[in-house]
């Protein structure tokens, strides 16, 4: 019961979160994030299991903000260079 109320609350603050910044920023799925970057959803999957972008999850959904996916990229891009 205890995990499930952290869960909860877990997700309270990421709705919060969202929330906030959704007036300042620009808030994406999975598939306008495919459909942005041309990318595939593997693609995705494995950026994020590297921690190359962060996702925020609502319920079983899955978003990106804007300005992050850009700021992780370009960071990345610099790296690799």
């Amino acid at each position: 019961m205890e995990q499930i109320n952290q869960q909860l609350k877990d997700l309270r603050n990421q709705i919060a979160e969202l929330r906030e910044n959704q007036s300042s920023e620009e808030i994406i799925s999975a598939t306008g994030l495919m459909q942005w970057l041309e990318i595939s959803r593997p693609t995705i999957h494995r950026w994020r299991e590297k921690g190359i972008i962060k996702a925020y999850y609502l319920g079983k959904k899955i978003f990106f903000k804007r300005s992050e996916v850009l700021a992780s990229l370009e960071s990345e891009n610099q790296i690799n260079s």
